[in-house]
């Protein structure tokens, strides 16, 4: 009789303890955590049958599938899952989640072409690289099969692929993408999409509550399950996201000390239910809802009371969130600032720490980071019981980049009430209005914000202050407070979500809550009241003091992983975009850019203005003033401005000409204090700039310092990529080699930029061919052949060069460094016989432009074939060779691999007989280049 399932001997049996290791290993390589009785329970529904046998076989074929997935079949995935195919009778019922898997099968040679496609196209590097891997170390396998593992309440899973496939074409996701690349080289490729059963589960995904654990669970155990790495799942499951931490980090906390934050934050008495709604802040939000309905009333009338209630209540939710500092005095130790609202959480009247995803990432970062600090830490850190802070959006509605000025001054005005000691930002716009004052949102450049994250600074958020028409020196009387920019935690919900993006923003909250702990003891100590710039500067100070150094370093370390993993992203996807030869959006050409790039360095000529009033005169007094406050990217890449702002100011009050463009003016001294006006860019992609890009329109000729300014060199680089497009056309999908042949094409004609002189040009040496292009009466030519490079000379970026201190008569070819190659003492020369032979009306002109340049003058040799009606030929002195020594065969010639005999005095070496032809019949640079020839020991003649 066959044995029954006993569920205590299966549990410690090895196949399965091996199955939890294999998704516990791939869990912690994600840094996500998923319960242990979850993750036993839902493998117990997968594999426990009523007879051991049955079960043991579910357990093996697990197993087998959790360490083959890539090379699983089908039925091999059904049997494991007992999984059935979907169709449109799948409806879930009302508050219950199905998970289901959809695959794709590829032979060997279409899964590789499409991984190379794919990879090509979306750079999206380290997820190809290891489906490549993973193909090579199965040499034998025939199939593969591409997944995706998800979860869904309310549709069908059928319905789920449809409305994904419907949408693949907007991209943005790695499903997506790899859907488009398929669509391209195999269109007739389905996916199979196949539900299981047995994890029908109650609850609905996507909703909090108490089944969303259980539910997220399900999902990240199916994708690792799988293996994530192997999947078209980018995320690791889940639609909240889950962070463990790495060890040392938590390690860390636990030599941390922050009673303030965790009395404010979790030891309060409980809030009643009664949503608190502070009459003021209410008014403010009406206030700006009127406003609102000035520019834009349909957007305004959308906006009910309701969600007045919801913005007001966010802002303070309860009385309690003043923290009591004696009986007259209450502050608000910190308050977070977000983007704007999502459109589902502006319809379903969601805050932002009542369920939305990013604000469930933030809540939850923050019990993490306070557990750890705590003396007895809870062993799940999302049972601490968390009072809200205070929370507000830049924009209240599900808009952004959208009427700024009217927003800004809203936020402002429920920060003035509010008057927060610490200010949280979420992501980049919300930092650069904070570190604009609240004036503009200018201030603060992408790159520079990538390298502040996580950084305290001291702001003022009074927008009523006038910039224009307050005096030099006077300073706002409120509104100050200290700033930290944090990670846009919807970063967390989109992408691959690197743990070590989760890790920076973890790390962040940590500091966070220390300087929140510091604002509420330094206000204990009531020297200077909160808002004052006394008390920021106080509060920044006393930070400083109590952060461990260990924290800081590991921010630090985990700002600069991530940055290196966004500008390597980022750079890669640079790379693939010029090779695979993207085509055009409709209706945007170069000239639809430029004028882009025309208007923006106008509204940068406007903000900075022309030297105002007469030179020492008070209006130019108040102008320096006025452009010290806004502290505008530009001017603080002038080195003297931030190392001797008493010398700026001298300079520009009483020596700046009026009416001078100042902007302009300030970039010349930058780059005149011998600073790089261009940031971080590679000397390549200054060479770029400079060679490929046109700088912008009314822009002083020969004044390069418009590359500092990120929005101009970006919509430069962008003008100079769709000329490319406009002349060489867009891809033929579904062709990579038409594609790849006509990149090839293109590289091999015509080289990196033009010259219009033999100036350290910048070549690419390969093939032992150096192809470049030349300005010849205006016209870019270049020969598709280029300049033969000896293989003495390595490949990789060269320089051709002309020297006349080394040889006036030809061009060297020098390394990055200056140093001629191969080397000084036997330099290559690309000589001017050369050039005048092979490349007469390309490189030779050139040749001559540069000789001349440098004021010398071409050899006479050269002139004088250049005056000849006939181009140079080897048969003419071949012809005369033959008839004057070879007619009579009186004479025995031999080539110097033949010695000649001592007695053959008749007898001559070939080179030496048409030497004697040349001596006497040679004509123009004949002589050059046949000595040139008989002088190569490498030669027979």
């Amino acid at each position: 009789m066959a044995q029954r399932t006993n569920l205590d001997l299966l549990h410690v049996s090895e196949p399965y303890e091996d199955l939890v290791q294999v998704i516990l290993d791939r869990f912690f390589q994600s840094e996500i955590d998923v319960s242990i009785d979850i993750l036993r329970r839902t493998i117990d529904r997968l594999v426990v049958q009523d007879f051991a046998n049955d079960t043991e076989q579910l357990l093996n074929a697990l197993l087998h599938l959790s360490r083959f997935s890539l090379s699983s079949t089908d039925e091999a995935l059904m049997a494991a899952l007992t999984a059935m195919e979907a169709n449109g009778n799948n409806v879930p019922t009302a508050n219950e989640t199905q998970y289901y898997v959809r695959s794709m099968e590829f032979t060997r040679e279409e899964i590789h072409q499409t991984i190379i496609q794919y990879r090509d196209n979306y750079a999206d590097t380290i997820f190809a690289d290891h489906i490549h891997n993973q193909i090579q170390q199965h040499p034998s396998q025939l199939l593969f099969f591409m997944r995706y593992v998800g979860a869904t309440a309310g549709d069908t899973p059928l319905g789920r692929l449809e409305n994904d496939m419907e949408n693949a074409h907007l991209g943005g996701r790695r499903f997506s993408n790899f859907v488009n690349t398929v669509r391209q080289l195999f269109p007739h490729k389905v996916f199979h999409v196949y539900h299981i059963p047995l994890l029908v589960t109650a609850g609905v995904f996507g909703q909090p509550g108490p089944q969303s654990a259980e539910l997220d669970g399900i999902e990240r155990i199916l994708i690792h399950l799988l293996d994530r790495p192997c999947l078209l799942n980018s995320q690791p499951g889940g639609f909240y996201i889950s962070y463990t931490g790495n060890e040392e980090d938590l390690q860390l906390l636990t030599h941390i000390n922050v009673p303030n934050a965790l009395q404010y934050l979790v030891t309060r008495d409980n809030l009643d239910n009664v949503r608190h709604v502070d009459q003021q802040v209410l008014t403010d939000f009406q206030t700006y809802r009127t406003e609102l309905a000035h520019d834009d009333p349909v957007m305004a009338n959308r906006i009910t009371d309701e969600h007045l209630e919801l913005f007001a209540h966010q802002a303070l939710p309860h009385a309690n969130r003043f923290h009591q500092i004696n009986e007259q005095t209450a502050m608000v130790p910190f308050m977070v600032i977000g983007k704007d609202i999502t459109i589902q959480d502006f319809s379903l009247l969601r805050g932002f720490f009542d369920g939305s995803r990013s604000g469930t990432v933030t809540a939850d970062l923050m019990r993490m980071a306070l557990n750890g600090m705590q003396d007895q830490p809870l062993e799940n850190h999302l049972e601490l019981e968390l009072q809200i802070p205070c929370f507000g959006d830049l924009w209240p509605v599900p808009k952004q980049d959208y009427f700024w000025d009217l927003h800004t001054q809203a936020l402002s005005r429920v920060l003035a009430y509010i008057n927060p000691a610490v200010m949280v930002t979420c992501g980049f716009d919300v930092a650069r209005v904070a570190v604009s004052n609240f004036h503009d949102r200018y201030s603060l450049s992408s790159p520079r914000y990538r390298d502040i994250i996580g950084e305290p600074t001291i702001i003022n958020h009074d927008a009523t202050f006038s910039y224009t028409n307050e005096p030099e020196g006077v300073e706002p009387q409120h509104g100050w407070c200290v700033m930290i920019p944090h990670m846009d935690p919807g970063t967390a919900n989109y992408g691959s979500v690197d743990p070590l993006i989760l890790r920076l923003m973890f790390l962040c909250w940590v500091r966070t809550l220390i300087l929140v702990d510091t604002a509420i003891d330094i206000a204990a100590l009531e020297e200077h009241a909160v808002g004052t710039q006394p008390f920021a500067q106080q509060l920044l100070q006393e930070w400083q003091n109590r952060e461990p150094a260990a924290l800081t370093q590991a921010i630090n370390q985990a700002r600069t992983a991530v940055n290196d993993l966004r500008s390597n992203g980022q750079a890669e996807r640079y790379r693939m975009l010029l090779q695979r030869n993207e085509g055009l959006p409709v209706g945007i050409g170069a000239g639809n850019i430029s004028e882009t790039s025309r208007r923006t360095l106008m509204e940068k000529w406007e903000r900075y203005g022309w030297a105002e009033g007469p030179i020492g005169s008070a209006a130019r007094v108040q102008h320096y003033a006025r452009l010290a406050r806004y502290q505008w990217p530009e001017l603080l890449s002038c080195p003297s401005y931030t190392t001797d702002r008493q010398g700026f100011r001298d300079w520009f009050v009483n020596h700046l000409a009026q009416g001078t463009n100042v902007m302009q003016a300030i970039l010349r001294r930058a780059q005149e204090e011998n600073i790089q006006p261009v940031g971080d860019l590679t000397p390549m992609q200054v060479h770029y700039l400079l060679g490929r890009c046109h700088p912008p329109p009314d822009w002083p000729q020969g004044d390069n310092t418009w590359m500092s300014i990120d929005d101009l060199r970006e919509a430069a680089m962008e003008a100079a990529r769709i000329r490319f497009m406009e002349k060489w056309g867009g891809p033929t999908w579904g062709n990579p080699d038409l594609n790849r042949q006509r990149r090839n094409e293109y590289l091999a004609r015509q080289g990196n930029i033009a010259y219009e002189t033999f100036d350290m040009c910048r070549v690419k040496v390969s093939s032992l061919k150096a192809r470049l292009r030349v300005i010849i009466d205006g016209q870019q030519v270049y020969l598709p052949d280029g300049i033969y490079i000896p293989s003495s000379v390595t490949n990789g970026v060269r320089f051709i060069d002309y020297d006349p201190d080394v040889e006036p008569n030809g061009l060297v070819i020098r390394d990055e460094f200056g140093n001629i190659l191969p080397s000084a003492q036997q330099p290559y020369i690309i000589w001017d016989y050369w050039l005048l032979q092979h490349a007469r009306e390309v490189y030779f002109v050139t040749f001559q432009h540069t000789v001349e340049a440098h004021g010398q003058q071409l050899r006479q040799e050269i002139l004088d074939q250049l005056d000849l009606d006939q181009e140079f030929t080897y048969e003419r002195i071949l012809d005369l060779y033959w008839h004057d020594v070879c007619e009579n065969e009186a004479r025995v010639i031999y080539t110097k691999r033949v010695r000649v005999p001592e007695d053959a005095a008749a007898d001559s070496y070939m080179a030496d007989a048409i030497r004697v032809v040349l001596q006497n019949h040679a004509i123009g640079m004949e002589n050059l280049v046949w000595e040139n020839l008989l002088s190569d020991e490498d030669r027979y003649l």
